[in-house]
């Protein structure tokens, strides 16, 4: 691989839902990466992402490597055969995510993204009760009340505290409050939400316990709270929680500034939800059918359309991990894998889980392409850079090809 870029420059990680920018720029030396960012999760991808793949990142189609114009063909003439096909994975940036949909609407198939129980939910919630948001610059600048659900959720988002926390000029000093703990299941963390929302809109005391007692004095006592979380750690009670807070914020908000801070958007789950958006009016879940389309969150999942056997062919497209869900039963369907290269090391076990497999590796957006991700906060659409050059194409320029449209260049966006 080419090296393009040199410790230097600034670097923008596309491996969590922050999008971190103004990292300094890993570069190789010996063999080695080098300048490595202090944040296991972009460690973790970069090594992946760095790695030269065992299988020389090749093609992979009827059990053998193949070239990639044979893959393209091969690719092409499954989903014209097959009539029931599921588009997942969807770890793509804004120029895949608007392929995506346009693969989507040819092949009349189901899409959603492998977070999707997590944005539907949130989605729904917004649908039913509106929805306030702030910046991660927001509450750097102005928070000075930093209150969290159960815990500080640095596992998905190392850096949070990194990115909002820091004291400087202008940025206030920040006290941390925690509701309940890690130990709290989602059950008691949703009834003390209730609880807290029950007073805040009577004032009956009988809801307040010390908890809340002491969380309402920090707030009396704060020029500007936000509340911060991670609906992947309430994936049961997410719409539920979403909810309540929307409410308890709307109610603070006439006697005291409150705002809400929800992180999400790993692996372009909110760059593809929103692209949906934009371009169709819908959000994920939803099926393309003769240029139409049905939405509906309750069936068209991947895990339940495949129980039902109403899927003959998975889509499934990550170019920012290397996952596949070890839950799915996929014996019974074709799988088109368009995906991170570090799959490459994992095609016997893959082709031991599906009836048959098709493989395209491609580059991925931050390290091998440039692109564009949709922060975690919904606020700001952050571009990437390219960090090497691998000679992979990118998730768009492949499906590109699928589609017949003109290319314009390999391993670049």
């Amino acid at each position: 691989m080419k090296v393009e870029r040199n410790e230097e420059i600034f670097w923008t990680c596309p491996f969590c839902a922050l999008v971190c920018d103004g990292l300094p720029s890993p570069f190789f030396k010996d063999g080695l990466i080098e300048n490595l960012p202090s944040c296991q999760k972009a460690e973790i991808g970069l090594k992946k992402a760095l790695t030269k793949s065992t299988k020389k990142d090749l093609a992979f189609g009827r059990k053998k490597f193949i070239n990639l114009p044979n893959a393209i063909e091969q690719i092409r003439s499954k989903l014209r055969k097959n009539e029931r096909i599921f588009i997942s994975g969807l770890g793509v940036d804004v120029a895949g995510a608007r392929e995506v949909v346009k693969l989507a609407c040819k092949f009349n198939a189901v899409v959603d993204h492998k977070y999707g129980d997590i944005l539907s939910k949130v989605s729904k919630s917004i649908q039913n009760k509106g929805a306030l948001f702030c910046s991660l610059s927001e509450v750097k600048k102005r928070a000075d009340l930093l209150i969290f659900l159960g815990t500080i959720p640095n596992i998905r988002t190392p850096r949070l505290l990194d990115r909002i926390e820091k004291e400087g000029p202008g940025n206030s000093k920040k006290e941390k409050y925690i509701i309940g703990d890690a130990s709290w299941s989602e059950e008691v963390m949703l009834l003390k939400l209730q609880k807290l929302s029950a007073f805040i809109s009577t004032s009956d005391k009988q809801y307040l316990d010390d908890d809340l007692e002491l969380l309402m004095n920090k707030i009396d006592g704060s020029k500007y709270t936000a509340i911060i979380w991670d609906p992947n750690f309430y994936s049961d009670y997410a719409e539920d929680i979403a909810i309540l807070l929307v409410e308890i914020v709307r109610h603070l908000n006439v006697n005291y500034r409150v705002s809400i801070l929800t992180l999400g958007g790993d692996e372009g789950s909110l760059t593809m939800q929103n692209v949906m958006v934009w371009m169709t009016g819908l959000p994920l879940r939803s099926k393309f059918s003769l240029g139409n389309l049905d939405y509906d969150p309750h069936r068209f999942t991947l895990s339940s359309l495949l129980k039902k056997k109403e899927i003959d062919t998975v889509v499934w497209i990550s170019c920012f991990s290397d996952d596949l869900d070890d839950s799915l039963d996929l014996s019974e369907i074709s799988l088109i894998l368009i995906g991170h290269k570090n799959y490459g090391n994992k095609l016997d076990k893959i082709m031991s889980r599906t009836k048959e497999l098709i493989y395209i590796p491609v580059a991925t957006n931050g390290i091998g392409a440039s692109g564009y991700l949709m922060r975690g906060d919904g606020v700001s659409i952050i571009p990437l850079c390219k960090l090497v050059t691998d000679g992979l194409m990118t998730v768009d320029s492949v499906i590109k090809e699928l589609l017949g449209e003109k290319e314009e260049g390999y391993g670049d966006v």
